[in-house]
């Protein structure tokens, strides 16, 4: 049996792949964008952590000062989708992709409450541990599990993450192939069993537990956007410091 894949050439066969015509919306104000982006189909990040912080939301309310915090989010947000589209791909010539991806998202993340915590260090002082008590018991131990992810990608040997294979479905297979561009053939002996397909499955292993890396991010993810939009919410209408 063989299994030839042409990069590129997908779309002369099949056409190009479906779209939608409003990207998820904005989990803060509930917006939607139009966007011919076929990556919202078949794929890609969950609307609940699409637009973590919304920075076009207006509000009549004043907000603290906390724009380099609100970039750095988007930034954590940014190669969060690269990461999922890296997942999601089942060609890739930059193998390493995946992993440049999570190092970058760990670093961004985990610098968004410490650039928060720079821009408005007394309120922050005074605010985050009540914040931080109030989060369901999961949510906290997210917080302290990704800090030991960013200290082991920036000080140590890399992100402590383990692969296996998954085998899916021969139709998201060739799915995902479409959606990468690429020309799929399949030639086999009569009487010869139809392949397998199988996709990488990337985990973390918190506290003995299995949680796999896109989706775990994507929960961490969220986390960040409300400790951003709690502390906005918290103190709004008082006068930046």
């Amino acid at each position: 049996m063989q299994v030839h894949a042409h990069e590129h050439s997908a779309r002369l066969f099949h056409g190009l792949p479906p779209f939608s015509v409003f990207a998820p919306p904005c989990q803060t104000c509930g917006s939607a964008r139009s966007s011919r982006n076929p990556r919202y189909r078949g794929g890609g990040p969950p609307a609940l952590e699409r637009k973590p912080f919304c920075l076009g939301c207006r509000s009549s309310r004043s907000m603290p000062a906390i724009e380099a915090t609100k970039t750095k989010l988007a930034e954590a947000d940014f190669f969060y989708r690269k990461l999922c589209a890296a997942q999601q791909r089942v060609f890739s010539n930059e193998p390493e992709a995946f992993g440049c991806y999570l190092s970058a998202f760990l670093s961004a993340a985990r610098s968004v409450s410490l650039v928060l915590q720079a821009e408005q260090k007394q309120k922050y002082d005074e605010w985050f541990a009540s914040w931080k008590e109030s989060l369901p018991s999961d949510e906290q131990a997210l917080l302290i599990n990704f800090n030991e992810q960013r200290v082991a990608t920036v000080h140590r040997t890399g992100a402590e993450v383990t692969r296996r294979s998954e085998a899916i479905a021969q139709s998201d297979f060739f799915l995902a192939a479409a959606r990468e561009g690429a020309q799929v053939h399949i030639s086999s002996p009569p009487g010869t069993p139809p392949p397998q397909f199988y996709r990488q499955v990337r985990s973390f292993n918190f506290d003995g537990t299995e949680a796999e890396v896109v989706q775990a991010c994507g929960r961490y993810l969220a986390v960040l956007s409300n400790l951003v939009k709690s502390f906005a919410e918290r103190f709004a209408d008082e006068t930046a410091t």
